[in-house]
Order: structure tokens, then C-alpha cells, then sequence
């Protein structure tokens, strides 16, 4: 995300107290969510159960973060329209499939450890070749993006774009799963050089091939059990873009109700909670940690400076406090 830094640089020019920087930071960070992706509440979310220890919470930054997101909706809704980004329809599930979808969260709870892993692993990468031999990684990565885009297009392109291509054409299984390996590696290679795209939109994508792998697979085993609770393999995919954000980023609440202002798919709130419940637990056991936090402790030990007491947040940082 990069609407703090440039929230950042309003502040550089004009004279305020730290406090009010800090809040504008956090303004800054929801309007920036709520453009990306045409929603507001989830931005507002995100400041509260991401940020909440960064950022002085008092009744007026808090009435800041509001007007911030409600104010940058309104202007991306006036350029683009008054549409939910990612459309998808999916019927209610009954109460007997969420065991199916506790299954798919802790699938996705180790799939969210691992991302953050290669994420930080690439821009180890990428600090290393920058030392030894500037511009160089970002040439070969220019370069594979580009033999990719021709060759396989699904594999490098937006993850909007891909989101919905698949959700109507659902290839099989074994597609789905090489495209969500492939999706993986260029997304942590694309962030190691610092191209447009982020972490959150990259997510979604491998998400719903993973999500939509698994409901092929589940529908192959139990076909009828399946179709008598009204679970389809969409249904899969869109509460895999919750449960992966939960694992990836430890935001359970911010990833329940993005993905449901991004698709509309309000029937299926009791499956994600189920899923994202299930991964934010597997990848608390499996030792992960919220990427921001693990982004925030590289950049300061690259700066020569040590960790920011409480840089964790959620379960993680209550894990912490248990510890000590």
C-alpha cells in the first residue's frame, strides 16, 4: 500500500503536532484501502484491527479515518461507478458444509505462512543482488513477467482480471493448481522489485484458484452431499479470498468484510468467519506472523534500529505478551 507514504508528504508541508501526523497516516491508510477497492468499511476495518497500536486512537483520528474512506469511495465511485469490483454470485450454504470450509481454512492457513515466507525471502533476494549487482534482479524479473505475459498470460496479469475469467470459465483442478503456484512465485518476485499490485490484490487471486481447486476436488469426492447444501466450487473461491488474507496479514475482520464488499456474497458470511477462524489459528501453530509486522522489523533492522515494541498485532501479539 503506498497511500501512508504519501499521506507522509502532505504532512512535510505543513507544520503539525506528531500526533496529528500519525493520524494522518491513518487516514491516509483507509482512504487508500477504500480506493483500491471500492470499500469503505473494510478500510475503516483495517486502521482499527491492523493499526490500531501505530496510530492514537481518539474520537476526532478515529471521525478522520471515516471521512477518509467515505470521502475517497465517493470520488473513486464517481470515476469508475457505483459497482462492487468483483461481482460474484454464490448461493447461501447450509450449516452441514461448514466442516467443508474449516478444511479449506486450514489448507489456506498454511498456504498464508507460506507466502509471507517467500515474500520476505524475495526481497532478501533482492537486497542481495542490488548489493552485488544493481538492476539487475529487477532486469530478470522484467524479463520472465514479460515471457510469461505472452506464453501464459493468467499467471502475471492483474488479479481482478483473473479473479473473474476463472470464476466463469472454472478450469480443472490441475490448471487451477499450477496457476495458483505460478501466481505465488510472481507475485513475491513482482513485490521484491517494488511493481504496482501490492500484497492484497495478488491475494485474492491465489486464493480463488486455491479455493476453486478445492471445491472441483471436494464436489469430485461427495458430488451429491456438495449440491444438496447449495456449496458450489464459486463458493470455495470467494471465501478462500477471505480466509488466505486472514492467514496472510492476521486481519480476520478486515478480510471477512472486504471480500464481502468486494463480491456481494452476503450469504456466505458464516462459511468465511468459519474459514478465516480456522486459518488465522493453523497459521498462528504453524508460527506465522502479520506480514506488515514482518515488513515493518526488516525495514528497521536494514535502518540499523530495532524492533518497535508491539509491531505485532491480533493473535500474534497477544502470543507474545503470553510469552514473556
Amino acid at each position: 500500500m503506498t497511500t501512508p507514504p504519501r499521506a507522509e508528504g502532505v504532512f512535510r508541508g505543513v507544520r503539525m503536532r506528531e500526533v496529528d501526523r500519525r493520524a494522518l497516516l491513518a487516514a491516509g491508510a483507509g482512504a487508500g484501502l477504500a480506493c483500491a477497492f471500492n470499500a469503505p468499511m473494510s478500510a475503516v476495518l483495517f486502521v482499527i484491527e491492523e493499526t490500531r497500536k501505530q496510530f492514537p486512537y481518539t474520537f476526532r483520528n478515529y471521525m478522520g479515518v471515516f471521512a477518509a474512506a467515505i470521502t475517497g469511495t465517493a470520488v473513486t465511485q464517481i470515476i469508475s461507478g457505483e459497482r462492487p469490483d468483483l461481482p460474484l454470485s454464490a448461493g447461501e450454504a447450509a450449516l452441514a458444509s461448514l466442516p467443508a470450509f474449516a478444511v479449506l481454512g486450514i489448507i489456506l492457513g498454511a498456504v498464508g505462512v507460506l507466502f509471507n515466507r517467500c515474500i520476505l525471502a524475495m526481497l532478501d533476494i533482492a537486497a542481495a543482488w542490488q548489493k552485488r549487482a544493481p538492476y539487475v534482479w529487477p532486469a530478470l524479473v522484467g524479463l520472465l513477467v514479460g515471457v510469461l505475459l505472452i506464453l501464459a498470460p493468467r499467471t502475471a496479469t492483474g488479479g481482478e482480471q483473473v479473479i473473474s475469467q476463472i470464476a466463469v470459465l472454472t478450469p480443472s483442478a490441475g490448471v487451477l493448481l499450477m496457476l495458483a503456484a505460478a501466481r505465488l512465485f510472481t507475485s513475491a518476485v513482482c513485490y521484491s522489485i517494488g511493481t504496482p499490485g501490492g500484497i492484497f490484490a495478488p491475494i485474492l487471486s491465489l486464493a480463488t484458484c486455491i479455493g476453486l481447486a478445492f471445491g472441483l476436488l471436494a464436489q469430485m469426492v461427495f458430488p451429491e452431499a456438495l449440491s444438496g447444501l447449495g456449496v458450489t466450487p464459486v463458493s470455495f473461491g470467494i471465501v478462500a479470498m477471505a480466509a488466505l488474507f486472514s492467514a496472510t496479514v492476521h486481519a480476520p475482520a478486515v478480510g471477512v468484510v472486504l471480500v464481502l464488499e468486494l463480491t456481494t456474497a452476503y450469504a456466505l458470511v458464516l462459511p468465511m468467519l468459519t474459514a478465516c477462524l480456522t486459518a488465522c489459528l493453523v497459521a498462528q501453530w504453524l508460527g506465522g506472523r502479520p506480514i506488515y509486522g514482518q515488513m515493518l522489523e526488516r525495514a528497521l533492522a536494514q535502518a540499523g534500529r530495532g524492533p518497535v515494541k508491539g509491531s505485532d498485532i491480533g493473535l500474534a501479539a497477544d502470543r507474545d505478551r503470553a510469552t514473556h
